[in-house]
């Protein structure tokens, strides 16, 4: 914590990575929120979680549960310990919902 960048730091580099046509997607609001009320850009936000409750029609759990419940092959983490477990998770949730809709929501 103590060597981490400032957070107005952050805010440019997040800024400057933004594209006009960016999408956000997450598993709810909070951060995206958060980011929002300190002053960051925020594309548009679409919450896997709240897709994932309609695709399952039951609570999805966290991340990691909701992936294990659509049974699809795991992505593998891009980083070591939980944020590249639940990163990993919430790309496998986006990649059944997307053929879940494909399928005409079947």
């Amino acid at each position: 914590m103590l060597s981490g960048e400032s957070f107005e730091s952050f805010l440019e580099r997040w800024n400057g990575f933004l594209r006009g046509d960016d999408v956000l997607a997450g598993w709810g609001f909070f951060w995206s929120e958060a980011l929002r009320r300190e002053g960051a850009k925020v594309p548009e936000h679409i919450d896997l979680r709240l897709l994932a409750r309609k695709a399952l029609r039951t609570r999805p759990g966290d991340v990691e549960a909701c992936a294990a419940q659509f049974a699809t092959p795991t992505e593998r983490p891009f980083a070591d310990g939980r944020t590249g477990r639940r990163l990993a998770a919430a790309l496998d949730v986006a990649k059944a919902l997307v053929r879940i809709a494909a399928q005409g929501g079947k």
